[in-house]
């Protein structure tokens, strides 16, 4: 399968599980391995997540990655729904504004 054509069924896969009411939606974003636990992740989610609040909406995310679960859950994520997309288990994840 083209890389193209597995692009576009996860992500079919995955919009069918978008929250209907209106929400951000965070994504697909990643920091290079080379750069990971250097805080570049941590202060741009930091900073989304304070823009997101200024808008009093919820926040919406997935991740194939359930040690990035756990990161995203640092800034108030939780996981509402695990689906497998492209034969990989993904973490659905609603934040609440505050």
């Amino acid at each position: 399968m083209s890389t193209a054509l597995a692009f576009q069924r996860w992500q079919s896969a995955l919009a069918r599980r978008d929250p209907e009411h209106r929400h951000w939606h965070l994504g697909p974003v990643a920091v290079e391995v080379g750069k990971q636990r250097s805080g570049i992740g941590t202060a741009l989610l930091a900073e989304a997540c304070r823009s997101i609040d200024m808008t009093r909406e919820p926040a919406f995310l997935e991740t194939d990655r359930k040690e990035a679960a756990g990161f995203f859950a640092r800034f108030g994520f939780k996981v509402f729904l695990q689906v497998t997309a492209n034969d990989a288990p993904h973490w659905l994840m609603l934040r609440s504004p505050n």
